[in-house]
């Protein structure tokens, strides 16, 4: 693989639902940072390499690598370079372009369902997102997004894959740039930062919460089922723009 190849780029991207809203994402290749909405931080281009950092910071335990490293058994499509050197460029080039030598890793948490917490009012929820005219699917919960997973490569594990990609931010935690940026705004909308924390706790157990009810469908309240639902058919939306290309 060539060098050139190899480059971080700057996309803007477009949620459902979110009117007259845009996002900015970093992309290295086919990895993508969790989008900021414009207008929200005040160096968003900042702010996506950063967050693009954070998972090549979780190594190759995230779910970014879990699906990168799916996509590359296909090596008719995705080239012949195995994923592991492949990833290891990109973490080159990310050092490169932050003028750095190497990205401390992480040290992940393992969240756990703390009964103690009550829930965010903010429920996940799954949209789509337009970039460079692919579709994507964001989960997000609160002011929190994940990175998003492109639908036509995770198919048929998009909300999985969405939903996995979500956790990762909260297995980083307070720690990256996610939380950072959710604590700028707080601070700049005069909320205080217990506030901040313990929506952000709040939020956490959103996640989990959801990711049990995937383990227990029967038990997923209505409004759970719903936006499963709303994924669904996003991910058939997107499947009848790949047959019509």
């Amino acid at each position: 693989m060539a060098d050139q190849e190899i480059v971080i780029e700057y996309h803007y991207m477009d949620v459902k639902g979110f009117r007259n809203e845009v996002f900015i994402v970093a992309k290295l290749k086919r990895i993508s940072s969790s989008p900021v909405m414009l207008g929200t931080v005040r160096y968003a281009k900042t702010s996506v390499l950063e967050r693009l950092a954070d998972i090549f910071r979780c190594g190759t335990d995230s779910r970014n690598y879990v699906d990168f490293k799916e996509v590359k058994k296909n090596t008719n499509v995705f080239g012949p370079m195995d994923a592991e050197t492949e990833w290891a460029a990109y973490n080159e080039e990310l050092c490169k372009t932050k003028g750095i030598e190497r990205l401390d890793p992480f040290q992940l948490r393992t969240p756990t369902l703390r009964e103690d917490l009550s829930a965010s009012r903010s429920k996940v929820k799954y949209r789509m997102g337009i970039m460079n005219d692919r579709p994507y699917m964001v989960a997000f919960v609160g002011g929190i997004m994940a990175s998003p997973a492109p639908i036509w490569l995770t198919d048929p594990y998009v909300r999985e894959s969405a939903l996995a990609r979500l956790y990762d931010v909260f297995r980083v935690g307070k720690q990256g740039q996610v939380f950072k940026d959710l604590l700028e705004c707080g601070l700049k909308a005069r909320r205080t930062p217990e506030k901040i924390h313990t929506e952000w706790d709040a939020c956490e157990r959103s996640v989990l919460r959801e990711i049990e009810y995937g383990k227990t469908p029967w038990l997923a309240p209505e409004a759970v089922l719903a936006e499963w639902s709303i994924c669904e058919k996003a991910v058939m939306r997107a499947t009848k723009m790949a047959l019509a290309l």
